[in-house]
């Protein structure tokens, strides 16, 4: 604040900008291109076969989903003392650098990798590229007429058509969004390594795989509605506190749901469990016993229903 000398938001934006002096750990984070919020991200796995989730994490808005999925995998295969056959997700984590990390697991992956174009335009699949020319050729017929070598850290060639030949040309809407450049087509050692990718998830065998995933986003779907998308405190801990007592919840009235009997125990210990959640490590001995009791009487409980699984996430 100018005038009472107080601190004060600069201008401007950067990478961890701080946004609020009431909670500097809040970033900016993106939805898409054009859509903004600023806050946090919370990350939630959930087994795709029982719906239950295994474990659950907050970050600031700005940390790109895959930087802490090998983490949140390694809590949920803790948790629940079960291995990893198969991972499910989205494209946030498709990128080259998360699935060299996830590989690590042993399970199968089953994540769209990053798009290359727009939805409806040409892919890299619809030109045809000789390396031993040097040439590349557009689905309307026309030959690059020139390339270049591209450096840095991820090398590659890039090959340019003439303005001539993409001026007027009846494909150019479904080629390239510019109006008056010509059409560019770069090749690297990352669009190698994702074009298999990209072709493996038009495959059927892939999709019937990935509809899988519909179970987990419904799983996310009820922590929403349980008020996971609004963040009750500030601070990234106990954002986390928050969106474990939501995971809690979810896992319970999920149990309670499959029982197909009445458990009024079931809902007193899940009572307990909110209270205790997140302070378990600094409750006394005797409580702390107590709710592992409870858990017990949870397992023993949801054990008489067909398929449940249920394990007590660690905060």
């Amino acid at each position: 604040d100018e005038d009472g000398g107080g601190p004060k938001i600069s201008k401007g934006t950067r990478k961890d900008r701080i946004l609020s002096t009431t909670d500097p750990e809040m970033r900016h984070g993106h939805k898409s291109h054009s859509k903004r919020f600023n806050g946090y991200k919370a990350g939630i796995v959930a087994d795709a076969e029982d719906g239950v989730i295994l474990a659950t994490d907050a970050r600031p808005a700005n940390m790109h989903d895959g930087e802490q999925a090998k983490e949140l995998l390694d809590t949920a295969v803790g948790n629940s003392g079960q291995e990893l056959d198969r991972i499910l997700g989205d494209t946030a984590y498709g990128g080259l650098g998360t699935r060299a990390e996830l590989s690590s697991l042993n399970a199968e992956i089953v994540v769209k990798a990053p798009p290359g174009t727009r939805r409806g335009m040409f892919s890299l699949d619809d030109f045809e590229i000789d390396e031993h020319s040097g040439k590349a050729t557009c689905p309307a017929g026309k030959t690059s007429h020139e390339r270049r070598r591209v450096a840095g850290d991820d090398p590659g060639w890039r090959y340019q058509f003439s303005r001539k030949d993409c001026t007027g040309c009846e494909l150019r809407a479904k080629c390239m969004r510019a109006k008056s450049n010509p059409k560019v087509v770069q090749i690297t050692a990352k669009t190698e390594a994702l074009q298999p990718l990209r072709r493996e998830q038009r495959t059927p065998e892939f999709r019937a795989k990935y509809r899988e995933r519909v179970k987990v986003e419904h799983r996310i779907g009820r922590c929403i509605q349980l008020g996971a998308r609004q963040a009750r405190y500030f601070g990234k801990k106990k954002l986390a506190f928050q969106i474990a007592m939501v995971a809690t919840v979810a896992n319970l009235t999920l149990a309670i749901s499959k029982s197909g009997f009445e458990a009024p125990l079931l809902i007193l210990s899940a009572l307990m469990l909110l209270v205790a959640a997140g302070r378990t490590h600094s409750l006394p001995a005797n409580l702390r016993t107590n709710i592992e009791n409870q858990w017990a009487t949870i397992r023993a409980i949801t054990s008489k229903a067909s398929k449940i699984a249920i394990h007590r996430p660690l905060f």
